[in-house]
Order: C-alpha cells, then sequence, then structure tokens
C-alpha cells in the first residue's frame, strides 16, 4: 500500500508555490475558483521536504490509502461506501425526527435508529452505469436502483433487506435503501490503527473516531461468527454532529459487486487484522 495526500492552498499562496517551483514539483491549479491542489505520495523522494513545509505553513491536507492488488484479493473483509453523494435529505429541517425520531437539539446521532422512510426531493438521474449513491449529511447509508435491488435479492447474500425511499410524500420507483440488518460487536482497535483524533459528542459524551485516511485494523474475532455478508460498524466516526456507522462486506459481496459491473462510484478499503 501507498499513502496519497491531497493538499489544496490558494492561488497566491507565494510561499507554498515557490516552495513547489524551486523542487519542479507539478499541481494543479483553477484561475476560476484561486484554489490549487497538490498530489504527493509517502514514497516520493521529497515526501519528507514537502510534508515539512505542508506542517509548517498550516496548508489543509487530506490523506487515502492506495491498496495494492495483492491486498484486496486477500482481503476477507472491506469498507464500502459511495463517492457519489446525491442532494439532501428531505426536508432538511425535520429528516432526524421523521426518519430516526430524534429531535436534534436535545438529542445526538450516535445511537440512531431508524423508525422512518428516507425521502428526497426529486428522483435520482442514474444514467449508465451509476447503482449506489449516499446522501449529503446521510454518509453511512446506501441508496440503490432497482436493477441492484433485483440483483441482491436473487444473489444468495444475507444480512440486508431493502426499504422504500420517498420523494417528498410519494414512494419512489427508482429508489430504494440499503438497509444492513447487523453491527458488529467489537470496536475499532484504537491501539493499532492510525486515527486523527477522537471527538467527544457533546450531547451523550460517547467517543467518536476521526479517521486518518489509513488502513483499519480489527481483531480477527470481531467477524468470527457472523453469518451475514454485509454488517455496520459499533465504531462512530464524525466530527461535530456526524456520527457515521461505516459498512463492511464480506469478499463474497464485493466479488459479486465486481463480477457484475455494480461497482462504479463505490470505494473498497481492505480491512486488516491486528492479531494475526
Amino acid at each position: 500500500m501507498r499513502y496519497e495526500y491531497r493538499a489544496v492552498f490558494r492561488l497566491d499562496n507565494k510561499t507554498v508555490i515557490s516552495f513547489l517551483k524551486k523542487h519542479n514539483i507539478n499541481y494543479d491549479k483553477d484561475e476560476i475558483t484561486k484554489l490549487c491542489v497538490l498530489y504527493y505520495y509517502n514514497d516520493d523522494s521529497l515526501f519528507k521536504k514537502i510534508q515539512k513545509m505542508i506542517d509548517k505553513h498550516h496548508v489543509f491536507y487530506q490523506v487515502s490509502t492506495i491498496y495494492s492488488v495483492q491486498e484486496m484479493n486477500d482481503a476477507d473483509w472491506f469498507n464500502v461506501r459511495s463517492v457519489w453523494l446525491n442532494d439532501y435529505p428531505y426536508p432538511k429541517d425535520e429528516y432526524e425526527r421523521l426518519v430516526y425520531g430524534i429531535e436534534k437539539k436535545t438529542q445526538c446521532l450516535c445511537n440512531k435508529k431508524q423508525v422512518g422512510d428516507f425521502a428526497m426531493k426529486r428522483e435520482i438521474k442514474w444514467g449508465k452505469q451509476r447503482y449506489f449513491c449516499s446522501m449529503n449529511w446521510i454518509h453511512d447509508e446506501l441508496f440503490v436502483n432497482q436493477e441492484v435491488v433485483e440483483q441482491l435479492r436473487n444473489s444468495g447474500l444475507k444480512g440486508f433487506h431493502f426499504r422504500d425511499v420517498n420523494i417528498k410524500s410519494m414512494r419512489s420507483e427508482t429508489v430504494s435503501q440499503l438497509v444492513v440488518e447487523e453491527y458488529l460487536k467489537q470496536d475499532l482497535d484504537l491501539k493499532k490503527t492510525a486515527i486523527k483524533k477522537l471527538a467527544t459528542c457533546r450531547i451523550c459524551g460517547n467517543k467518536k473516531v476521526i479517521g486518518s485516511g489509513r488502513e483499519q485494523y480489527y481483531f480477527k474475532d470481531a467477524f468470527k461468527d457472523l453469518a451475514v455478508d454485509i454488517v455496520k460498524s459499533k465504531t462512530v466516526y464524525g466530527d461535530g454532529a456526524l456520527a457515521i456507522r461505516e459498512t463492511y462486506i464480506n469478499q463474497k459481496f464485493y466479488t459479486f459487486l465486481k463480477d457484475n459491473k455494480l461497482d462504479k462510484n463505490l470505494v473498497f478499503e481492505p480491512i486488516f487484522f491486528s492479531d494475526l
């Protein structure tokens, strides 16, 4: 595996740009937004110099992990998420109460339980080869088109069912929610996993993980007795009001999605085990 760093800075940041030009480092710039983006990697010859400069000048950056083909083939479980965020839950100011039965001023989403259907403002324009999406603010739920519903129902895979989604107050004919039925009983191995920090929910006091973009470690027995192919994390992720429980699928589910070309707009990250 290798780590990809994505740094964003303003076009008028002469100090950073001067450094990059001095070392002949290419970066992308947008004259309209006046923003620049630099991609660099942990195995670059100038990595330490670049990172020192980034830290010194407080440049915002994010880290993601690039996994090898071998690591993907060897993985038993994967974290899966959609990179396509379609619109917002509807109505924006009331979805917590309607979907989770939560009053947002006095209750948090850390232990949320779904009691109502999600709603969107308009039907999704799926287009070609778009099968999964999430919504802004709802990063831990997957919504699918009817082709996916039919294929997954006939797949023999276990651990999920489908729930209706509304377009305003009417049931959608093209969108369903993929509902994951079980949760892990163990948390992430925080001693082995490189996280950014632990946040504390200001309402319930529970700890939430803010990820670093690097690989995640669990103890092997966290997945040992599962009789399902898809499961949600016990660990809660997210800063501020966000409370995300990640979705994990096993190699069987992953292979089904890849073989049936349903994986566009999905990101898969292998889960590693700390007691191997």
